[in-house]
């Protein structure tokens, strides 16, 4: 073998082992038969979550587990394989992702998932799936923070605008009964 073909191939699995060990979540899927228009679509959906994707070798691959430690996800390779991880906070967004896009096209299918030094089998990325992502836990937060001041608000206004109302409704049967009575005067 090339020796120059050799120490790229040892770069890329350096690499593949660099992302298994650091990222906070990376995903197998098998992606047989999907048009590379869906691909390319598939990874626009990833970037917009702060996720990657990269198709590798089979071998490859099963070198990066055993350098990363992640050796019980080196059992899930068969078939064409694509490795998407997440470069940002939000874990649940990528594996969202991948299963919306398997629903939707049914040409991808997830093969187990490494996170944090633990394999995740299909099963649990299913039920990862089905968490509400970071953005929708902290707008729930937010909004849940929100509504005792919210209330407190109202509770504080309603007196003041209840006086209001009243003054308003003594004041319009006075001008009414002045209104009358300086009618019945003339």
């Amino acid at each position: 073998m090339n020796k120059t073909n050799l120490i790229k191939k040892q770069a890329m699995v350096d690499a593949l082992a660099g992302i298994l060990s650091q990222s906070r979540i990376s995903v197998l899927a098998n992606f047989s038969g999907l048009p590379v228009s869906e691909m390319e679509k598939l990874r626009r959906r990833l970037q917009e979550h702060q996720g990657r994707l990269k198709v590798v070798k089979n071998t490859l691959l099963k070198r990066a587990c055993q350098l990363a430690k992640a050796e019980q996800l080196a059992t899930s390779l068969s078939q064409p394989i694509f490795l998407a991880w997440s470069e940002g906070e939000d874990e649940v967004s990528l594996v969202k992702t991948l299963i919306d896009f398997s629903r939707a096209g049914g040409q991808i299918t997830l093969q187990g998932g490494y996170r944090r030094g633990e394999y995740l089998p299909c099963e649990r990325l299913e039920m990862m799936g089905k968490l509400p992502g970071l953005k929708q836990l902290q707008l729930s937060l937010v909004q849940q923070l929100r509504a005792p001041m919210s209330r407190l608000v109202f509770n504080l206004r309603y007196p003041v605008m209840k006086l209001v109302r009243t003054l308003n409704a003594v004041s319009q049967k006075k001008e009414k009964e002045n209104g009358q009575s300086g009618n019945g005067r003339s």
